[in-house]
């Protein structure tokens, strides 16, 4: 995705400040060791130098520093933006400095004036293909066969869509289809993995990451065969309203699904995410919301219709598939497979923008990965994937200037990420 993502890097340069850190601890997310009391300085939107004696450039803002903790921007890697003017402002409130936007309805050229403003994250956005067996959503494509599959990927590549999100009612034809012709025009596609199709078979079609973790559990059971199929038929039944079908879709029963977990085929499972480059985004913090969830509780649309009655069940049941995907991610992590932090904060989940990815990576820790690695996950890690780790991700010099500083470690207490005292977007520096 690096051609795409280039524009990000450069844009808004004129906008940016000369900054001076003094006496500031530098945790720069490449897995090294903190750097004490040193200086760094930004110039151009650019990080010039990082050293105890570096001298500040004229006119310099000059912020001391001492006591605090200089870490890259935050990346928020599955977002739906829909309210910009409080979003992209909370985000960015958040130390959220970059957004992959996984499909919110607006065409590519809306995003053009809020990526031209100083204080807006950077941002990629996804053009989106499904199966034409709901409403479709505004923009999306909706596709029956392999020829629509493939004039689809033209048409959202011609309107500069920066990646293709593919969803879960693709048929097996269609998505074939779809995956041949990214290839061939050299655009990325990346989302859920259609119910017609293994995770194992979307990471051998080259599918760049695979958002949260139903199909994954799934694909470790000994009778994945028949849930899936049973997964498909939720699609169609018309017995269902609309969020008793998303809330089964996104917490399937635990019955066969938890203890038919088969250690052996997980790991060949892991092996190919491994093989093949696939990145995974876990997506917790929507289970942590629900499952805390009471009939008090506001903004969780998944919620409407839940009979009062039924939150005690509902909120169990999360909770336990909560803790076995914590487990499932662990087991991922430490046989090397790549994670990537997201929230999937927006309406349709009721999950709020900005804080929530703080609580991801909180969750990222509890399920296995030190304070480092959560990091890396909304850091260095969404910069290799997007193919610019020379340009974004870390604090090193000569990389993009995006920053937060904290008053706290996050080493020694992931919370601490949420102590925020500044951020700098694109070398201009935002007071918190």
């Amino acid at each position: 995705m690096r051609g795409a993502a280039l524009g990000l890097v450069v844009a808004n340069a004129l906008a940016a400040q000369s900054l001076v850190f003094r006496n500031v601890t530098v945790i720069d997310a490449t897995g090294g060791l903190a750097i004490s009391n040193t200086t760094v300085v930004t110039r151009g939107g650019l990080i010039e130098r990082i050293a105890v004696d570096a001298e500040a450039p004229a006119g310099a803002t000059v912020i001391d520093a001492t006591g605090k903790f200089l870490i890259p921007g935050l990346w928020d890697m599955h977002v739906h933006v829909t309210d910009f003017e409080h979003d992209f402002l909370t985000l960015t409130r958040w130390g959220v400095t970059g957004i992959r936007d996984m499909y919110s309805g607006y065409a590519p050229e809306v995003y053009s004036p809020w990526r031209a403003r100083p204080e807006t994250p950077r941002i990629v956005a996804a053009g989106m293909i499904d199966a034409p067996v709901r409403p479709p959503s505004p923009g999306a494509l909706a596709v029956r066969t392999e020829e629509e599959a493939r004039l689809a990927v033209q048409v959202l590549a011609a309107n500069r869509a920066e990646f293709i999100k593919v969803y879960s009612s693709l048929s097996r034809e269609a998505y074939f289809a779809l995956a041949d012709e990214a290839r061939r025009i050299g655009i990325a596609f990346a989302g859920h993995v259609p119910e017609s199709v293994t995770p194992a078979e979307a990471a051998e079609a080259g599918q760049l990451s695979q958002e949260h973790l139903i199909n994954v559990l799934l694909s470790c059971s000994t009778r994945d065969d028949e849930l899936r199929a049973e997964r498909a038929a939720l699609l169609t039944d018309a017995t269902l309203s609309v969020m008793e079908r998303a809330r089964r879709f996104g917490w399937p029963k635990e019955e066969g699904l938890l203890d038919t977990y088969d250690a052996e085929k997980a790991a060949r499972l892991f092996e190919t995410f491994v093989d093949h480059g696939v990145w995974h985004t876990p997506t917790l913090v929507v289970s942590k919301y629900h499952a805390a969830a009471t009939p008090e509780t506001k903004g969780l649309m998944m919620l409407e219709g839940l009979a009062e009655e039924q939150y005690p069940v509902f909120t169990s049941h999360v909770g336990a598939l909560l803790r076995r995907y914590e487990q499932l991610v662990g087991e991922m992590h430490r046989a090397g497979v790549g994670l990537l932090a997201g929230s999937d904060a927006g309406p349709a989940t009721g999950v709020p923008m900005g804080v929530s990815l703080h609580e991801e990576l909180e969750l990222l820790v509890t399920s296995g990965l030190t304070p480092m690695e959560a990091l890396q996950s909304a850091t260095r890690n969404p910069a290799f994937y997007f193919g610019i780790l020379t340009l974004l991700g870390t604090v090193e010099e000569g990389k993009s200037a995006d920053l937060v500083l904290l008053e706290a470690n996050p080493l020694e207490d992931i919370r601490n990420t949420r102590k925020i005292r500044g951020v700098v977007v694109r070398g201009r520096y935002f007071p918190r």
